[in-house]
């Protein structure tokens, strides 16, 4: 019994030296970090998904032009001009007022590359540019335009929203006042101001206001001023707002009237104390707060509208109507937050272009992976879905 107990005890003793000297190789294998590089945590092995990849294939407007800067999937997507991507790249962008400059097209490298058609001005001047022939037939997957029906949306400015959508996503009001004694503050001219260097326009809007100067007066800043002191008025770059404040009015018609064109001559002014005019209510009325401009299409012919405008320079209460809406918890949505994320947010620094956040966006989608099929005619389709009146209104309108 003895030789058996002493045979136990030895056995358990030789069992933890053992122990002791694998527990002791142990710690050193653990310091030496051997142990940590033969087996990745669980973090190292989850891979991390590669990134979208937008590839610009042309300039815009001549400038290597667009940032992901501020945009909250920014760590998803790469924003690049290097053209070595193009086996890599998912959405390869040209903007159609630079094509003139692609010498070689590519072709898709694989069938759920999308080829991207980008556009910051109307189909009319993209015809007279003669744009559109120079893209093949079935070339393009995508657009991104200011039309609404376009794949990626790429509106100037941003997005209006009313007070509840704003409550309940929790977006910051503006600071817009409605205190009339600020709205009114530096006004001093009874008339309308209109800086402008496109002379000559599709809509012919410059026929609108010629004729509209006959029943109130209106000051014509910028190229098409009469004289070099009105030219030199307001200088490219400067935001003028002194100057703007001086008025009841400002003209902010653009150069076509088209589906959801609506550009920086609204944007970047519809935060001062002055009524804007434009053209035809039907572009404006869902886009832009209600009562918050003045169309002409609202008035019979420009007499009828001079009269109206002349009514409200003389009425305070009438004109100060037209800020309510400051007062109604309308607001902008923030423009990278999602449902909002928008296109050209600073129309005079192509470089911080950031409509690419919305691109970006539609990458990531599931479906974005699908092939889809090609448009046909992507001019056909741009005409189309713009819906540009001409000058049709205005020959209406003025009688001439």
């Amino acid at each position: 019994m003895a030789i058996k107990m002493k045979r136990h005890s030895t056995i358990i003793m030789a069992f933890g030296a053992v122990s002791f000297l694998i527990f002791l190789a142990f710690s050193k294998f653990s310091e030496s970090g051997a142990f940590n590089q033969q087996l990745p945590d669980n973090e190292n092995l989850v891979q991390t998904p590669k990134k979208k990849i937008i590839l610009m294939w042309t300039t815009v407007f001549g400038l290597q032009s667009g940032t992901l800067d501020d945009c909250p999937l920014k760590n998803q997507c790469e924003f690049t001009y290097d053209k070595s991507l193009l086996h890599s790249a998912n959405a390869i962008v040209f903007h159609a007022s630079d094509a003139y400059q692609v010498q070689h097209f590519p072709s898709p490298t694989s069938p759920n590359q999308k080829f991207v058609f980008l556009s910051m001005e109307t189909p009319e001047n993209l015809q007279a540019q003669g744009v559109f022939g120079k893209f093949q037939k079935n070339f393009f997957h995508w657009t991104m335009t200011h039309v609404s029906s376009s794949n990626v949306h790429f509106p100037y400015g941003g997005y209006w929203v009313p007070h509840q959508i704003a409550k309940e996503r929790g977006f910051p009001l503006l600071d817009l006042s409605y205190d009339p004694i600020k709205l009114f503050e530096g006004k001093e001219i009874k008339g309308i101001f209109w800086l402008v260097s496109n002379c000559v326009t599709p809509d012919r809007r410059e026929k609108a206001i010629e004729d509209l100067s006959k029943y109130i007066r209106v000051d014509i800043a910028g190229k098409c001023a009469q004289n070099e002191t009105m030219k030199n008025y307001c200088p490219r770059g400067s935001n003028c707002h002194d100057i703007y404040r001086k008025y009841y009015f400002i003209f902010v018609a653009e150069n076509s009237i088209c589906n959801d064109y609506i550009t920086e001559k609204y944007w970047d002014r519809f935060m001062l104390p002055v009524i804007p005019i434009v053209m035809r209510k039907r572009i404006y009325e869902r886009k832009i707060p209600p009562k918050s401009y003045i169309a002409m299409d609202e008035f019979s012919n420009p007499k009828a509208m001079a009269d109206y405008l002349n009514f409200l320079m003389n009425n305070k209460n009438a004109y100060l109507e037209y800020f309510k809406w400051r007062n109604e918890g309308w607001t902008k949505a923030p423009w990278n937050t999602e449902g909002y994320r928008i296109g050209n947010l600073c129309c005079y620094s192509l470089h911080k272009v950031l409509g690419y956040c919305n691109l970006c966006d539609h990458l990531l989608r599931p479906d974005a992976e699908k092939p889809v099929p090609t448009i046909p005619d992507i001019g056909e389709w741009y005409i189309e879905q713009s819906a540009c009146e001409k000058d049709d209104f205005v020959k209406q309108w003025t009688g001439a």
